[in-house]
């Protein structure tokens, strides 16, 4: 038994930098307490033995000088109990920062709870419900501090787990980004013509046009941070918010880019545990196959002299871009 609570203890120790010594445990005191006390009894036992044989070859009573009784040592120092904001404190003092320069995610604060929860479990100790002291458990015994250990490193393990999940899932924020979504385009200048036709006096009458396009695009995304990062309990930071570059495309149904845009983008993570993003961007749309009327031919307008059929042609066209998507 004393093995494996050895064992634990160890381990513990590995996932609590700077873990404080181990405190005396009551079956330690106890054991120091008797040998004291058997060598107060052990001296003055020798004290009479000396009295008793002056007072048997008639001298007179011999007094020996009373034994040095070391006073008894004091109990190790108990780990301190920190509040949420003294914790905060300390993990911005790792980091070099400030409250006004960074926020500290709540993960943080679990890891640093977890880790005062292994320190004072392998310390035997326990709170006393009542200001946050610490106080040997009474009646403890190396079973019950090895639940106390076992407890603390699992949640300890758990709460590393989380944080781990939340840097990485900041980072990939940060990084490249893919996202499908919808988008809006606004064409700039000339009418873009679907259909056309002749009234029966000649004039040219638009009976379809597309100057205002909604469409799925693919887009990519380059996030840089925006606003207060957020720190680790290890002092790593992530964002929950992201500005960059983006470009986006459509496929078409006899081409194999209908439309291109790009702009600048904005991001925002929902959930701190995952990359996926949602996200709002605005910029210039190309349409490199356009169809608009002809040279001069003009809408409400007749047919140039000597024409009998309106012609198209195809140009690029630009346009306003806006995007919503969604980055995975």
């Amino acid at each position: 038994m004393g093995l494996r609570f050895a064992f634990l203890v160890g381990a513990a120790g590995a996932l609590v930098c700077s873990a404080p010594a181990t405190a005396e445990t009551n079956a330690e005191k106890v054991k120091r307490l008797e040998t004291e006390l058997q060598a107060a009894r052990d001296a003055r036992a020798a004290e009479l033995e000396a009295e008793a044989a002056q007072l048997r070859a008639g001298g007179s009573a011999f007094v020996a000088a009373p034994a040095v009784v070391p006073a008894p040592a004091p109990l190790p120092a108990s780990p301190p109990l920190l509040t949420d904001a003294q914790m905060r404190a300390e993990i911005l003092a790792r980091a070099s920062a400030s409250d006004s320069d960074v926020k500290v995610s709540p993960a943080a604060l679990r890891v640093e709870r977890a880790k005062q929860d292994l320190r004072i479990a392998v310390a035997g100790l326990a709170s006393d419900g009542d200001g946050g002291t610490l106080a040997f458990v009474a009646g403890s015994n190396e079973d019950r501090k090895i639940a106390q250990v076992v407890k603390a490193t699992d949640e300890l393990t758990n709460a590393k787990a989380v944080e781990e999940g939340e840097v990485k899932a900041g980072q990939d924020f940060m990084g490249l980004g893919l996202g499908v979504g919808l988008s809006f385009t606004k064409n700039f200048g000339r009418d873009r013509i679907t259909a056309a036709t002749l009234d029966p006096n000649g004039i040219v009458r638009v009976t379809d046009q597309d100057n205002a396009v909604a469409r799925v695009m693919l887009e990519a995304h380059q996030f840089f941070g925006l606003g207060k990062p957020i720190i680790s309990s290890e002092g790593k930071e992530t964002y929950r918010y992201g500005w960059g570059p983006f470009v986006a495309i459509q496929s078409g149904d006899g081409e194999l880019i209908d439309a291109i845009g790009g702009g600048v983008m904005f991001g925002f993570r929902p959930d701190a545990n995952s990359s996926k993003s949602f996200n709002l961007g605005v910029g210039i749309a190309v349409d490199p196959n356009t169809q608009i009327f002809g040279d001069g031919i003009v809408a409400n307008q007749p047919l140039p002299a000597g024409e009998t059929e309106i012609r198209f042609k195809k140009t690029a066209r630009y346009g306003l871009l806006l995007l919503t998507s969604f980055g995975f």
